[in-house]
């Protein structure tokens, strides 16, 4: 949306990309945790949209519980005060 907004200027714009049938693609997350602890659902879907408008959708394929993600809090050693 950045780039189709004009905020950003560098990148490929999502919504005018066009997918082969039988195209294989894969996406790649990249993000700082800020989860409590817990298991985590991810849900995948595939929509086609007219405009880059979320409530323009038409939903083609969806997957519940198509991945789980589960994140837990790393105690910290407790040290004492010298």
């Amino acid at each position: 949306m950045a780039i189709l907004n004009q905020i950003k200027n560098d990148g490929e714009i999502f919504w005018k990309r066009h997918f082969e049938t039988d195209e294989i693609f894969q996406v790649k997350f990249d993000f700082i945790c800020g989860l409590g602890p817990n298991l985590y659902e991810i849900q995948v879907s595939i929509s086609e949209e007219g405009k880059p408008y979320y409530a323009e959708q038409r939903m083609i394929h969806w997957i519940d519980e198509a991945a789980f993600l589960p994140s837990r809090v790393i105690p910290k050693p407790i040290t004492s005060a010298a």
